[in-house]
């Protein structure tokens, strides 16, 4: 985009978001709504103003026709009554068929706090029932006619604080085992809430608060509204101040109704072309694995974090800016050109999670909307970096131009067979995170910290999710034990790692010849490739066989079909062979034919006359037209 940093204009738009400002265009004219209840800095504003020509450029050409027209306009409350048949959103509606046919365990959402310092009980399930009664889709089952699922939401004040003993856990693995056990425990989703909650008493002045919310009602955004609504209910609550909750002017109930009526037929077709033309006869990634992939997979896997310092950060950062990229984008480029690398195909497709957050009036709402996207890059020839780069941000911004169609109705259309032991469409997903880690916090006498998971699931091959940190990027990686050790997965961080140290360094260097390899396997792979051994010229081959057959003389020397020989088997026949031709004359030095189709027991007698006579053989090819000389 010409005229200005598409880095910097995201940046401004993320910023917007982040203080509920939300933009309008008609025609050429921009509006802007800040919120009643906030008060947007000045500065800020003047920002706004001064790069009001470069927003109207970006909306006009990334803001999909068919969004605004057909998805403009406020997401209305709808009033209904208590028996009212409310339909799924079309997320929901997939993730119910999985739980109808295998169960949904590693569709949970799960967090942990830790809380310390004296712990009044009573008010926090207190609180936790107030989330509850404000958020429908937390107290919402799901219920079946005739082959069709709806919502049903349950009246108010049900939701029950489950306590568990944890004074006998000593230590940290067995506190991961009892979390494990309640993070992992099924949800029954025609009768639970959506949110269930386990405080375990680890003594009088340490809890942990295991919540745990079923992905049908809720997404990575929903987990930071419930721990930021718990944290601010009972703050306040300690402070005896007034709770500062956003207002919810609509519930989840109300976007899974007015999506099924605006995602129209006609609107589905403008932005499923798309997708049909970009995602046409894509094949699976066929990364080198450690083990064979199952026909079924059984969802088994591990999670392990590394870490990438700043001066990295801030490299890859100034590199984006510098082609016109987000940080993103140059992620996604490095990550598939490591794809590219390990399984040696030009065809890549990746997904990634985008927020679905379309109106400003679903940012406050616990809730299923995050959509994916597949981000599928090709490779012609040998591209320089910052070629592919190029070709990343235009599929990424293009992605995000069709990111209305929810991605279930995308795998009907395109998938045309299912491989049920692969996720269709990609077996990789790829992630930047922009939400900051929540800090230790301090309410009157008690402190709340996260308290780290232990996943034992794993719903693709890989899932690459990268935060911005303090201390630079933190990445989490999330594999199928099922494919891959932990070990392949350390090796897969450094290879990334290398890989975006060269792309800083030389971002004109072809994809090919990126630096991937660590110091330690380039060493090895140079003395792989160093096998010169001195040849021992005073030996004869019949010497230097008899050698060997005097080492491994059980070991097959020769194969034909579905026959073999051992070294001693072929060294004793052709023995026989070296006396029988020297009792009939065969002296040294004299040349042998020998005619005979190929077998074992040519091999025999190549090795029997080299005995006899030194090294002079003559081999004889038959042929239909063969004529005997004698």
């Amino acid at each position: 985009m010409s005229g200005f940093n598409l880095a910097d204009i995201l940046d401004l738009l993320k910023e917007a978001n982040e203080s509920g400002i939300n933009f309008t265009l008609e025609e050429e004219r921009l509006y802007v709504q800040t919120p009643e209840d906030r008060e947007i800095d000045t500065l800020f504003l003047t920002r706004l103003k001064d790069n009001k020509h470069h927003l109207i450029t970006y909306f006009k050409q990334h803001l999909p026709k068919e969004q605004s027209s057909a998805l403009a306009g406020k997401i209305p409350a709808v009033p209904r009554a208590e028996d009212m048949r409310i339909p799924l959103s079309f997320s929901q509606e997939r993730l119910w068929f999985v739980d109808q046919l295998e169960g949904t365990v590693s569709y949970h959402m799960p967090a942990a706090l830790r809380l310390t310092g004296t712990l009044d009980v009573e008010a926090l399930a207190k609180h936790i029932r107030t989330i509850v009664n404000r958020h429908e889709v937390l107290r919402t089952v799901i219920e079946e006619e005739e082959g069709t699922a709806y919502q049903r939401i349950l009246a108010k004040d049900l939701w029950q604080l489950q306590h568990v003993d944890g004074t006998n856990v000593k230590d940290e693995a067995s506190l991961q085992q009892l979390l494990s056990s309640l993070v992992d425990k099924p949800f029954d989703l025609s009768r639970d809430h959506m949110l269930r909650a386990d405080l375990v008493k680890i003594s009088d002045q340490e809890h942990i608060l295991a919540l745990v919310m079923h992905h049908i009602a809720s997404d990575g955004w929903s987990v930071g509204i419930l721990v930021g609504e718990l944290t601010e209910l009972y703050r306040a609550d300690a402070t005896n101040t007034p709770a500062e909750l956003p207002e919810l002017d609509i519930q989840y109930a109300d976007f899974a109704i007015w999506q099924r009526n605006q995602l129209t037929e006609e609107v589905l077709d403008a932005q499923l072309a798309y997708w049909k033309r970009q995602l046409n006869a894509t094949t699976p990634l066929e990364l080198p694995t450690d083990f064979e992939r199952p026909l079924t997979p059984g969802n088994k896997g591990e999670t392990l974090t590394f870490d990438i310092n700043s001066d990295l950060l801030t490299q890859l950062q100034q590199l984006s800016q510098e082609h016109d990229c987000t940080l993103f984008m140059t992620l996604m480029a490095t990550f598939q050109v490591m794809l590219y690398r390990y399984s040696g195909q030009d065809d890549i497709c990746v997904g990634t999670p985008a927020a679905g957050r379309v109106k400003s009036a679903l940012e406050p709402l616990i809730g299923f909307f995050v959509n994916t996207l597949a981000i599928r890059s090709r490779i012609a020839g040998q591209p320089a970096f910052v070629d592919f780069l190029r070709q990343v941000r235009t599929t990424t911004l293009d992605a995000y131009e069709h990111q209305d169609v929810p991605f279930e109705k995308v795998v009907e259309t395109v998938v045309k067979e299912r491989n049920t032991g692969r996720t269709p469409l990609f077996q990789v997903m790829f992630a930047l995170q922009n939400v900051p880690a929540s800090p230790e916090l301090e309410m009157g006498s008690l402190q709340m910290q996260d308290e780290p998971l232990v996943r034992s699931t794993s719903l693709f091959d890989l899932l690459w999710s990268m935060e911005e940190h303090v201390t630079g990027l933190r990445l989490t990686v999330q594999f199928s034990t099922e494919l891959f050790s932990g070990n392949t997965i350390h090796r897969m961080f450094d290879h990334f790692t290398y890989l975006l140290k060269a792309v800083v360094n030389d971002p004109q260097r072809t994809i090919s010849s990126l630096r991937m390899l660590t110091d330690t396997e380039e060493k090895e792979l140079v003395s792989f490739n160093d096998n010169t051994l001195p040849y021992p010229e005073k030996d004869a081959i019949t010497t230097l066989f008899e050698k060997q057959v005097a080492t491994t003389p059980t070991a097959t020397a020769v194969v034909f079909g579905d026959e073999k020989l051992t070294y001693q088997q072929l060294n004793e026949q052709a023995d026989q062979l070296a006396v029988y031709l020297r009792a009939n004359g065969v002296q040294e030095e004299v040349l042998v034919p020998m005619c005979i189709d190929r077998s074992l027991n040519l091999m025999v007698g190549i090795l029997g006359i080299l005995k006899a006579v030194g090294h002079m053989y003559l081999s004889i090819l038959l042929t239909p037209k063969s004529v005997l000389l004698t």
